[in-house]
């Protein structure tokens, strides 16, 4: 099994991934690791925090395939668990569910195993939360003045059009990145 934690799951935000997976098979000196990031994800310049498990080194990173090579320096036995840190991966701008791929591959670059990691989110920030909220609240406050100063015939009307404005607002908020 695959798994993608990244220290910091807020969208737009750059941070550290800890990837870790068993190893079904064997990979021997020279083999490679790679993982691939979904599409969103920006790879500009990561490094390898750390380690565990295996002893590896950044062969390549591929940004714009979202792709990190790792080189294997020592055999890795089946059944290890892995987990290496990659820092600098930007998150992606929007929110959502995401699976991270690692493949193991000879010297050759033949596939050993394949697998996804099990699926994380990216979460919008707090800050577009509050300032929905902010929003919110003073429509509500302005609309509820606007109201007491309208004729009971007029406010229904201005209810309805106040009403499609809000959740326009709350849309467009929505959408930010």
């Amino acid at each position: 099994m695959v798994y993608d934690v990244p220290e910091d799951n807020t969208a737009g935000k750059t941070t550290t991934h800890a990837i870790s997976w068993e190893t079904i098979n064997p990979v021997e000196k020279g083999g490679f690791i790679n993982i691939t990031f979904a599409t969103g994800f920006s790879l500009l310049n990561v490094t390898l925090a750390s380690y565990d498990g295996c002893d590896v080194v950044i062969e390549m990173v591929n940004a714009s395939a979202r792709n990190v090579t790792l080189k294997v320096l020592e055999d890795i036995p089946a059944s290890m668990v892995c987990t290496v840190e990659l820092a600098n991966i930007k998150n992606p701008s929007r929110a959502g569910t995401f699976t991270t791929l690692v493949t193991t591959l000879n010297s050759s670059f033949v596939t050993i195993d394949h697998a996804y990691s099990v699926p994380f989110e990216i979460i919008v920030s707090s800050y577009v939360s509050t300032a929905s909220a902010s929003v919110t609240s003073n429509i509500i406050r302005l609309t509820d003045v606007f109201f007491k100063s309208l004729p009971a015939d007029v406010a229904a009307s201005a209810a309805a059009i106040i009403t499609q404005i809000a959740e326009l607002i709350e849309t467009f908020i929505k959408a930010l990145p």
